[in-house]
């Protein structure tokens, strides 16, 4: 919804049902995954 819809993460809580802040770190947390299976130390 973020990357594809172009969606805030205000918009992304509310349509899901949980806090922005909530979006913000799954959507941290999902980054870091990405980037630790692209660059692996």
């Amino acid at each position: 919804m973020r990357f594809f819809d172009g969606r805030t993460q205000m918009e992304v809580a509310s349509a899901i049902g949980i806090s922005q802040a909530q979006v913000s770190r799954l959507e941290k947390n999902a980054v870091g995954q990405i980037k630790k299976a692209l660059f692996p130390a």
